[in-house]
């Protein structure tokens, strides 16, 4: 049996600590349990596709106090298939949205849209949206969802394979108008016509964030960009940035918010990465590069003293106690040890510097 969890995080004084484990019960053993997750403060919603061993579904959990507890199961509106309900989502205090296929068992599969609104703290079914082929040739075959106020951005593409060297892909915008949610905008830019578009979206009030690739069966490198596109005063998106991403680059990741996008490129020969955040209000671009720093430390648990082993020396240590409350700061040029004998027994979450990279690991004092 195949089982899986999620874990939530909170920020308690300048630290990411673990706040909750949402463990599934029996019924979702197969279920692919967090295949796709959103949230908001006050909601999260946690995909359960089951792809091709049990129906999916969609779970909204909601925040009370910081404990997360189930609030209701968004069942597959047809549970006589398996359709991967539940493997693409999204979610606003407001409106959530569950993706799943219609005909997935043929050639002309397609993709729809269950909409839900909260009402008064009840989560209630509000519209179904079957979106259109692309290119009214291909059907979507893999898709992604973004939900931000009364607005719903969709990208769906359909992959690579090894028959044709040509991906084809469409962004969607829906908005919601007189109580329904509308088609508004198909996105098709110029250029763009043999690339998988929508591979991943991001949407906040102003600006929308588009994944792009291109590869070909006989050149194993693809080529991916980012799309960048601001709202217009009419409610119309105009494409204001093209950024391609390096060569190298393996995978990627999007988010928009209102002031600041981020890009986050990976690479999987040495787990090198980048991230390019973007200043939306002057589209200004600042590069991190990430490299696992390869640190150790032994001891775990440890009773006397923590050695501190990594390929990058240590410029300074902050440790947590459980509660996150502060309980050490050490700054020297290379730290390679710490003296635990007076602490107390419990866990402890490390917070290490070096030059360019910050790391986090929890250590148990006996």
């Amino acid at each position: 049996m195949i089982k899986s969890d999620k874990h939530i995080f909170i920020q308690k004084n300048n630290q990411w600590l673990e706040s909750t484990i949402l463990i599934p019960d029996e019924s979702y053993v197969q279920s692919s349990f967090g295949t796709m997750v959103g949230t908001t403060d006050n909601y999260s919603i946690i995909g359960a596709p089951g792809y091709n061993i049990t129906i999916g579904r969609a779970i909204i959990y909601k925040n009370k106090d910081n404990n997360w507890e189930e609030d209701i199961v968004l069942n597959n509106p047809n549970q006589s298939q398996l359709n991967f309900y539940g493997s693409s989502l999204s979610i606003t205090d407001d409106w959530a949205v569950v993706g799943g296929y219609n005909n997935l068992q043929s050639n002309n599969q397609s993709m729809f849209i269950s909409v839900y609104q909260n009402v008064n703290g009840e989560w209630t079914f509000f519209q179904n949206i079957d979106i259109p082929l692309l290119h009214n040739i291909y059907s979507v075959r893999s898709y992604n969802l973004s939900i931000e106020n009364n607005k719903l951005l969709v990208g769906g593409f359909l992959p690579y394979n090894n028959n044709k060297d040509i991906g084809v892909g469409g962004i969607f915008v829906y908005e919601l108008n007189d109580n329904e949610w509308t088609l508004q905008q198909d996105i098709k830019p110029d250029g763009y016509e043999d690339y998988e578009i929508g591979k991943g979206v991001s949407l906040s009030k102003n600006f929308a964030f588009i994944g792009t690739q291109k590869q070909s069966t006989t050149n194993p490198d693809s080529i991916q960009s980012i799309l960048i596109y601001e709202r217009e005063d009419d409610d119309s998106w105009n494409q204001i940035l093209n950024y391609q991403l390096p060569n190298d680059s393996s995978s990627f990741s999007i988010h928009s918010g209102n002031n600041f996008g981020i890009i986050a490129s990976s690479k999987e020969i040495d787990k090198e990465g980048i991230v390019f955040v973007f200043d939306l209000r002057t589209l200004s671009t600042t590069s991190l590069t990430l490299k696992d720093p390869s640190i150790s430390m032994f001891p775990n648990p440890c009773h006397d003293f923590l050695q501190i082993r990594g390929s990058n020396k240590i410029e300074s240590v902050n440790v947590y106690d459980i509660t996150g409350q502060l309980f050490l700061v050490k700054k020297k040029t290379n730290i390679t040890e710490l003296n635990v004998k007076s602490w107390p027994k419990g866990i402890y979450t490390i917070q290490m510097k070096s030059k360019d990279h910050y790391i986090s690991k929890k250590v148990i004092k006996n």
